[in-house]
């Protein structure tokens, strides 16, 4: 992310970098929640945290990711798939090392990465 920050004067790198972050918590702090009596437990935090506060900034960030993705050059717009699935691939890397280690379960986090990838509109509009 901090890479694109600085490589890319256009923000909506970056932003596309940012886009899985949020998302990717949220679903997996509500699988959490349902699965698991979180009292004592210390992700409690963590999870109420991405449980409430996520919805507005991930609505923002759909929207900003669809209109880069109809306003980019096809170049530019392979540079923002690319930054979208790395950053992707780093959060279920990160959710590996610690959330999974932590709570000793496993959680499919392939479908919940693949289910906003695909709602995405990649491509532009021809209309």
């Amino acid at each position: 992310m901090y890479y694109n920050a600085y490589r890319y004067s256009d923000a909506s790198f970056t932003i596309c970098a940012m886009a899985p972050c949020p998302y990717v918590y949220q679903q997996l702090a509500l699988k959490i929640r349902a699965r698991n009596d979180l009292t004592n437990n210390p992700l409690k935090p963590w999870v109420d945290f991405y449980c409430v506060n996520m919805d507005e900034l991930i609505g923002h960030l759909d929207r900003w990711v669809n209109t880069f993705s109809q306003t980019t050059s096809d170049d530019e717009l392979e540079i923002l798939r690319k930054n979208f699935v790395e950053s992707c691939i780093h959060e279920k890397r990160f959710l590996i090392c610690h959330i999974i280690l932590k709570l000793g379960r496993n959680i499919n986090e392939n479908s919940i990465i693949n289910r906003r990838y695909r709602s995405y509109r990649w491509r532009r509009n021809n209309s």
